[in-house]
């Protein structure tokens, strides 16, 4: 490969990581798909009394399915073992794809945990301590990165039961 066409290579890639991270900026501005973040402020202060209900979604890379299972459960062991909420770990099969109306076979497992409130999330979230953030860190988080092609986390408000 030339050198001008690896320059050239190079702007493209650049050029395509700056319009990944700044297409929620530009739907917010088009006022398209992600809501503001004053909406999401709103929301907030709306909901916040409500129950609210935390999703990371896994997305294990081929052949890594079992790994990311048996990671995940190892750490809500190691969060119930620090005395905060271990949640459920489920494995989703298959889900809808809209814009072809076909079901797609896809493996990721979910780890869901529900707390009271916003409030008691966030306490939750500030609890750990140095020494345990460092031992999730370095048991789960780092091994979760080589064996994913994503991670998603999702928060809801619960507002009917």
């Amino acid at each position: 490969m030339t050198l001008d066409i690896r320059k050239e290579l190079i702007k493209l890639i650049t050029i395509i990581i700056c319009l990944v991270f700044s297409l929620q900026a530009l739907a917010q501005r088009w006022g398209t798909a992600f809501p503001t973040d004053t909406e999401i402020a709103e929301m907030d202060r709306k909901y916040s009394d409500q129950a609210i209900m935390v999703e990371n979604h896994y997305f294990p890379k081929p052949g890594k399915f079992n790994e990311v299972l048996a990671l995940r459960t190892a750490a809500s062991k190691l969060l119930k073992e620090f005395g905060l909420s271990a949640g459920r770990v489920t494995v989703t099969r298959q889900t809808l794809d809209s814009t072809n109306g076909k079901e797609e076979d896809i493996a990721a497992i979910v780890w869901h945990c529900e707390y009271q409130n916003l409030a008691a999330l966030k306490k939750e979230l500030n609890s750990f301590t140095p020494e345990q953030e460092k031992k999730f860190q370095k048991e789960i988080l780092q091994k979760m990165k080589l064996l994913t092609v994503k991670h998603k986390r999702t928060s809801s408000y619960v507002v009917f039961e």
